[in-house]
């Protein structure tokens, strides 16, 4: 089935590119919005973070480490 009718000099949908583009548009269109929330999302630290290790350890070792987890991306 062809969706463009191309001659030498443009390039135009034909009646089913049309059908085509007005059947998947709003599926698209939700697609990129889905991307765009998830994508605003990156770079937060989210969830629970749980360690096992001597209090000593968490307190000279991990808090730098994670805080500097925590620093969101520029």
């Amino acid at each position: 089935m062809r969706l463009f009718n191309r001659t030498t000099r443009s390039v135009s949908l034909s009646e089913a590119g049309e059908q085509f583009i007005a059947a998947v548009g709003p599926a698209l269109t939700d697609i990129h919005a889905a991307m765009q929330a998830t994508s605003s999302r990156r770079g937060r630290a989210t969830g629970t973070l749980r360690l096992n290790c001597p209090v000593e350890a968490a307190r000279q070792i991990l808090v730098p480490v994670v805080l500097k987890f925590q620093t969101p991306l520029p």
